[in-house]
């Protein structure tokens, strides 16, 4: 069953997400904050945010999240180095992908989804969104190095993993769950064991 915008805000009220929706353009816009600390990625005015438009296409059955102007690469010498990159961190890092707009030099970090006719699960849809968050706050480093040294390296990449492991709540929250075997398996060592079957 092809998805619809209601179902993406029911996604993100899960978690009492703020949002906006762009009803002509079957998009859902929204921002989050990066820790200034462990990320480097920084927005158009030099903030440690980062906003994401999430699109509903073809009639429900396509599905797009993305980063608009991640970055500009429009007065940049390097930009054969750049794709590179790109082409390079893609090969490292599953589903996302990046777009250049050569009018305006906008690099666009993003992941599609081809949905036809099959039901998107809240978890497939936060996972999309994680991947793009996490994905382009890690190539940022890279996009970073590249672009003030002319020069491809992913040895940032290594340093950073080391010296940000489980930085925050969320990080060590995901390390929790995959310890215990996943979100089932945590939530019964929280409750004391098998949950207690309803009442008939």
């Amino acid at each position: 069953m092809p998805t619809t915008i209601a179902e993406i805000r029911g996604f993100l009220d899960e978690y009492d997400l703020k949002y906006e929706v762009d009803e002509e353009r079957d998009a859902i816009l929204i921002g989050f904050n990066c820790n200034p600390e462990t990320s480097t990625y920084r927005d158009e005015d030099g903030d440690a945010y980062m906003r994401l438009v999430i699109r509903v296409l073809e009639d429900g059955e396509f599905l797009a999240v993305f980063v608009p102007r991640a970055w500009n690469i429009q007065d940049s010498t390097s930009k054969s180095l750049i794709f590179e990159a790109c082409v390079s961190f893609q090969l490292r890092y599953k589903m996302l992908r990046f777009d250049y707009d050569p009018e305006d030099g906008e690099i666009r970090p993003n992941i599609e989804l081809p949905l036809e006719n099959s039901s998107l699960t809240s978890q497939q849809f936060h996972r999309l969104v994680h991947g793009v968050l996490h994905g382009v706050q890690q190539f940022d480093r890279v996009m970073r190095h590249t672009i003030e040294t002319g020069e491809v390296s992913f040895a940032c990449l290594d340093d950073a993993a080391e010296s940000t492991a489980c930085s925050d709540d969320a990080d060590r929250l995901n390390d929790l769950v995959e310890r215990a075997g996943g979100l089932d398996e945590l939530e019964k060592l929280l409750g004391g064991g098998e949950p207690e079957a309803d009442a008939a």
